[in-house]
């Protein structure tokens, strides 16, 4: 897993935020960042069943979006209790190593993460 982009969407200075007021889905906010992360299988064989779960400090997880590059492979994606973490269950992923000379054929697996930094 690896991060691909990330974007500062908003951040509030200090010395004004008193006369600003942000919100993001009716909750009030200071900073919020678009974070993007890719997975991909880089071994020589198809995963099955692959299962990720991780936690980032400091942060809530207010809206996240997956990007399938298989439609049909049905991965799920979900937040951690306390939101501050993803739990993604991904059936399978092909190889990167196997399958990138083939335009056909996906290997990645793409999610989107909006984040408020607390």
């Amino acid at each position: 897993m690896i991060v691909t982009s990330e974007s500062l969407l908003v951040n509030v200075n200090p010395e004004i935020k008193q006369d600003v007021s942000v919100t993001y889905k009716k909750n009030p906010i200071e900073s919020l960042y678009l974070t993007v992360f890719s997975v991909f299988n880089e071994s020589n064989n198809i995963i099955n069943n692959v299962d990720i779960e991780f936690e980032m400090k400091d942060t809530i997880i207010l809206n996240y979006s997956i990007e399938n590059s298989i439609p049909t492979r049905k991965s799920i994606a979900s937040t951690c209790e306390n939101k501050n973490g993803i739990n993604l269950q991904i059936p399978y992923l092909n190889s990167k190593k196997l399958y990138k000379p083939f335009s056909n054929i996906s290997y990645y697996f793409r999610y989107y993460l909006f984040l408020l930094l607390r």
